[in-house]
């Protein structure tokens, strides 16, 4: 056998001698060492294949498993935030991953690079180097397989999380307008207490003006009195005389009798009405200070439901600075939960618009001129009739010029299905591209497009 630098030349010549026919007393020894050889080539050719392809999936992903996070707004969505953060550890895993395979590969080149004596003696370690490489792959597929599969149940994550705050949102609307009809009650609340307040202070001050009142009437009584007593007290001072001048008369004449006796006698009649007039001031006078006494208590009372008033207004002033802040602050969280359910639907329609226009768009350039035959054949909901299809064929294809190419038609008609049908997706446009025998095609979308 002549020298070989290479195993690859090795396998050669050893293929070589097993057609020789005076070897055959060593044929398994040549069968091992063939199997040696064929190892080896397989394995060489085999891992960089797999690493590029790996590679260009990993292009692939990292370009269509995408989480949209930016569209999201800075709203707290879960199924987003898990989905972006896991992305971003694939991000670094799957190329940290492939560069392993890409060192071990070239450590195993650097162990083989070696004459095949030296070869078969350190097989041991080379297919160790091997086995070395081979361990490293998973690191690869793993978090590529996690990646697709949480990309695939991600649009369904995404309508869980839609439904988990749509159902919080209707909680806290419903908090929200029981909380604004308990601010309504205690906003009225409030009026009528302000209100009762106002007519209790109404009413204190009423009872302070007539208190006032009473005491000068009380007083100008008062100076009534005061001028009949003296009045009274000078009657009696001149009564009191004119009795001493009849008693110590030195005349007996009639004259002077009848005078001094009617003198007296009126005397008498201007003290009993003098006494007359006291006896109804003293009673008005009790009359008044009744009265006075009554309006004292009548004060008191007011003064006791004015603070009253006063403390429960501030009560309910409290209450509803409180319901007022609770309403404010559902209110906010509303908003806030809406402004989740826009963002989460829009990344909903992100996800399955963004593929299925890839879809479109592959479809349209691999159908050709058969594209009103796929447009005939693709699920319509609600449904259109044949003359509604053809008008619509009709209709795209008065838009062609003489640049216009097939595809471009093609995907007018896609694009016009999609907006048609709610029954529009990756899915059904697969479904119909198989049932024209057009699997080719079908096949293609399945490895390019992520399926939604």
């Amino acid at each position: 056998m002549p020298k070989c630098k290479t195993v690859e030349e090795f396998g050669q010549e050893l293929t070589k001698i097993r057609k020789h026919e005076a070897m055959s007393e060593n044929k398994i020894l040549l069968n091992d060492m063939l199997k040696i050889a064929e190892r080896a080539k397989m394995f060489d050719g085999m891992i960089p294949d797999i690493h590029n392809k790996l590679q260009r999936a990993f292009e692939r992903v990292s370009k269509y498993c995408i989480s949209f996070s930016l569209e999201a707004e800075n709203q707290d969505i879960r199924a987003i935030q898990d989905y972006e953060n896991n992305i971003l550890k694939w991000e670094e895993d799957i190329p940290n991953g492939l560069a392993e395979v890409n060192r071990k590969y070239h450590d195993y080149l650097e162990a083989k690079n070696i004459s095949m004596e030296a070869y078969i003696e350190t097989y041991g370690n080379i297919l160790h180097n091997m086995t070395y490489t081979l361990e490293s792959l998973p690191k690869i597929c793993e978090p590529m397989r996690d990646w697709v599969l949480a990309d695939e149940t991600y649009p369904r994550k995404i309508m869980q999380e839609i439904r988990k705050i749509e159902k919080k949102k209707e909680e806290v609307s419903e908090s929200h307008r029981r909380q604004f009809n308990r601010k309504n009650e205690d906003s009225s609340r409030v009026q009528r207490t302000i209100y009762n307040s106002k007519k209790v202070k109404d009413q204190l001050q009423n009872a302070m003006y007539e208190r006032k009142q009473c005491r000068k009437r009380e007083m100008a009584v008062q100076d009534n009195i005061d001028i009949i007593q003296e009045d009274m007290d000078e009657k009696k001072k001149e009564l009191d005389e004119n009795l001493k001048q009849f008693s110590n008369r030195k005349s007996n004449s009639p004259t002077l009798f009848d005078v001094l006796s009617a003198k007296v006698d009126t005397l008498h009649d201007e003290i009993q009405t003098l006494e007359n007039q006291m006896k109804v001031h003293r009673r008005n006078m009790s009359r008044m200070k009744e009265d006075r006494l009554r309006v004292q208590k009548d004060i008191h009372i007011c003064k006791k439901v004015h603070e009253k008033t006063l403390k429960d207004t501030q009560k309910v002033y409290e209450v509803l600075e409180r319901e007022e802040l609770n309403a404010k602050r559902l209110a906010d969280q509303d908003a806030v939960l809406a402004a989740r359910i826009k963002a989460a639907y829009r990344r909903s329609l992100l996800l399955v618009v963004d593929h299925l226009a890839e879809a479109l768009r592959v479809t349209a350039a691999e159908v050709g001129k058969n594209w009103t035959t796929l447009y005939r054949k693709l699920p319509f909901n609600p449904p259109r009739d044949k003359s509604n299809l053809d008008y619509d064929i009709e209709a795209i294809d008065w838009t062609r010029s003489t640049n216009t190419e097939y595809k471009d038609l093609a995907y007018k008609g896609l694009e016009k299905w999609r907006k048609l049908s709610n029954k529009a997706s990756t899915n059904a446009l697969i479904r119909t591209l198989n049932s024209m025998k057009k699997q080719s095609i079908a096949q293609q979308l399945q490895r390019t497009v992520i399926i939604t």
